[in-house]
């Protein structure tokens, strides 16, 4: 079987989710190795979904929407679904992954860019990069003057 015939493209996987989401999908971010152009035949697709507000529990809607989508295409689908505030309000190591390599496939009303603009400002401006190691990606930050602020990941306080 190829794995290629049975990933979607980009389109069918925006046009899935908008007839699965109907008026709650507010944008889809791909990131991974498919935004950044590295993919192997058989890669899945890793999505930042993201919603007006929720109907189930996190896990229970990431369930449900994976279910909606052809049944050879849900091992092909990796979704992280968030809810607009969720974009606002979160600040993460994933959430600077995606900015920096994010690739927007459905924005109509550009939150998810705007967000991922402004973060990409915010991570210039406290010297926040990204290098990759033999033991995988890692965020660094350069020494910085003084009057510095410091800048929180993944919740911690700082």
């Amino acid at each position: 079987m190829n794995l290629q015939s049975l990933c979607p493209s980009r389109e069918e996987l925006v046009a899935a989710f908008r007839r699965s989401l109907a008026g709650r999908l507010v944008a889809i971010v791909s990131f991974g190795s498919r935004a950044r152009s590295e993919a192997e035949p058989g890669s899945d697709w890793d999505l930042l979904v993201v919603i007006r507000a929720r109907h189930e529990r996190p896990v229970r809607e990431v369930v449900e929407l994976v279910m909606s989508l052809p049944e050879s295409w849900r091992g092909m689908v990796s979704p992280i679904v968030w809810t607009l505030d969720e974009l606002e309000r979160h600040e993460s190591s994933l959430l600077f992954d995606i900015a920096l390599d994010g690739d927007v496939l459905f924005d109509p009303e550009g939150h998810a860019s705007r967000r991922l603009e402004a973060l990409r400002a915010r991570m210039f401006a406290r010297g926040l990069f990204r290098v990759r190691t033999p033991d995988g990606e890692v965020w660094r930050v350069r020494p910085r003057s003084a009057d510095a602020q410091p800048i929180a990941l993944d919740g911690a306080k700082r």
